[in-house]
C-alpha cells in the first residue's frame, strides 16, 4: 500500500525512479518499469461520473471516515459536518431551522441557544462563491449553495473534501 501512495502521490516522472527502486516482480502484464507506469498513470482516461444526491450530507460521517481510514491506525478521521435545508440569507445573516443564526460579517454562530463561530463563511451563487474568513482559531466553517437554499457547518478539513467542493461550492477541478 505504501508502495502505491508513494508513486501515485510522485506522478509518472518521479514515479518511475520509485518503481525501478522498488525492483518489483514480473507478472503476466507488467515486465517493466515502462509496464507499471501505464497501469499506475494510464493515457487512455476513461469519464468519470459521480453521482451525488441528498443522502449523502446525511451519512458524511461515514464516508469521510472510510476515506480517511489509516491502515495502520485501523481508523478514520471522524468529522463534524451538520447540514441544513431552507437556508435563508437577509441582510448579514444566514438563518435555518434548528436556531441556526449566522452573522457573516463578524463569523459568530448561533444554534439553539448556545454560541460559537466559524473560520469562514463561503456562500455560492449562479456566478460566484464569495468568502469572509474570521481569524478566530474556530475549527469550524459554514458553506451554503444559494439558490438550493442547502448549507452546512462542518470541521475546516471536511471543507476541503472533493464531495464539498462539488456539493456545495460547486468549484470542480478543472485540470
Amino acid at each position: 500500500m505504501q508502495l502505491i501512495k508513494n508513486v501515485l502521490s510522485a506522478g509518472p516522472a518521479e514515479g518511475r525512479s520509485i518503481i525501478e527502486q522498488a525492483q518489483l516482480k514480473p507478472s503476466e502484464k507488467h515486465a517493466t518499469t515502462y509496464d507499471w507506469l501505464t497501469f499506475f498513470f494510464p493515457s487512455d482516461r476513461r469519464p468519470v461520473y459521480l453521482f451525488v444526491d441528498s443522502l449523502l450530507p446525511k451519512i458524511t460521517y461515514w464516508w469521510y471516515w472510510f476515506g480517511t481510514w489509516d491502515v495502520t491506525r485501523r481508523d478514520g478521521d471522524h468529522p463534524f459536518y451538520s447540514s441544513y435545508s431552507n437556508v435563508k440569507i437577509s441582510g448579514n445573516h444566514v438563518t435555518a431551522g434548528a436556531g441556526l443564526d449566522l452573522n457573516m460579517d463578524t463569523g459568530e454562530l448561533q444554534i439553539d441557544g448556545r454560541r460559537t463561530a466559524v473560520a469562514a463563511v463561503a456562500i455560492r451563487d449562479l456566478n460566484n462563491l464569495r468568502e469572509n474568513k474570521f481569524y478566530n482559531g474556530s475549527r469550524y466553517r459554514f458553506e451554503m449553495f444559494e439558490q438550493g437554499r442547502f448549507g452546512a457547518l462542518m470541521e475546516n478539513g471536511i471543507s476541503e473534501s472533493v464531495f464539498n467542493k462539488l456539493y456545495i461550492r460547486h468549484t470542480p477541478d478543472r485540470h
